[in-house]
C-alpha cells in the first residue's frame, strides 16, 4: 500500500473572508448579551425556524391532501357526466323509437282512411246499382261502375300504404338499434310525389270529362 501524504497548506481551498451576516432583528436581540445568552437566543431562533419549517411542511401536506380530494372530486364529476351522457343517449333512443311509432301510426291512419272510404264508395255504388234507385241512363250506370272501381283501387292503395308503413317501421327500428340510420333515397321521395301529382291530375281530368 502507498502511504498518502497530507496536503500542503497552499493546496487547501481558501476560506471565505466573512460568513453570511445575521438578520438585523437577530443581531439586535444578541447585541447586548453575553456569549451564552447569545447562543441561547440563537438556539431559540433556530427552534422557531424549525417549528416554522414544520408548519410549512404540514401546510404543504394539507395542500397536497386538498389537491388529492379535488382530484377525486373531479373524477367523481367525470363519472357523473359519463352517466348523464349515457342517460341522454338512452333518452335519445327512446325519443327516436317514439317518433318512429308516431310515423307508423300516421301511416296506419292513412291506410285505414283509404280502405274505409274505398269500401264505402264501392258498397254505395253497388247498392245503387242493385236497388234500381239510380237513373236508368247508361251514363249514370257507367259512373257507378267507375265509382265502384275507384273504391276497389282505394282499398288496394290503403293496403299498399299499410304494408309500406310496416316495412319502413321495421327498417327504422333496426337502424335505431344498430345506431346506423340511413335516410330514404331521395329519388324514392321524388318519384312518390310525382306519382301523387300525376294521379291527382288524371282524376281532375276524368271528373271534368265525365
Amino acid at each position: 500500500m502507498t502511504k498518502r501524504t497530507p496536503p500542503k497548506p497552499e493546496d487547501l481551498p481558501d476560506l471565505p473572508e466573512s460568513f453570511p451576516e445575521l438578520r438585523p432583528e437577530i443581531k439586535a436581540d444578541i447585541a447586548d448579551k453575553s456569549d451564552a445568552q447569545a447562543s441561547t437566543e440563537l438556539s431559540k431562533n433556530r427552534t422557531r425556524m424549525s417549528e416554522f419549517r414544520t408548519q410549512l411542511s404540514e401546510d404543504r401536506t394539507g395542500l397536497s391532501e386538498h389537491r388529492t380530494d379535488l382530484s377525486e372530486h373531479r373524477t367523481a364529476l367525470s363519472e357523473k357526466r359519463s352517466d348523464l351522457s349515457e342517460h341522454r343517449t338512452a333518452l335519445s333512443d327512446v325519443r327516436s323509437h317514439l317518433s318512429n311509432e308516431r310515423t307508423h301510426l300516421s301511416q296506419v291512419r292513412t291506410a285505414v282512411s283509404l280502405i274505409s272510404l274505398g269500401v264505402t264508395l264501392n258498397r254505395f255504388a253497388v247498392y245503387l246499382e242493385q236497388s234500381n234507385r239510380a237513373p236508368p241512363s247508361g251514363r249514370m250506370l257507367g259512373s257507378l261502375r267507375d265509382i265502384e272501381t275507384a273504391g276497389i283501387g282505394m282499398v288496394v292503395l290503403g293496403v299498399a300504404v299499410l304494408l309500406w308503413g310496416l316495412y319502413r317501421y321495421n327498417a327504422v327500428y333496426h337502424q335505431i338499434e344498430t345506431l346506423h340510420f340511413k335516410p330514404p333515397a331521395r329519388w324514392g321521395v321524388v318519384l312518390l310525389t310525382l306519382l301523387i301529382i300525376a294521379g291527382g291530375a288524371l282524376s281532375a281530368i276524368w271528373m271534368i270529362l265525365r
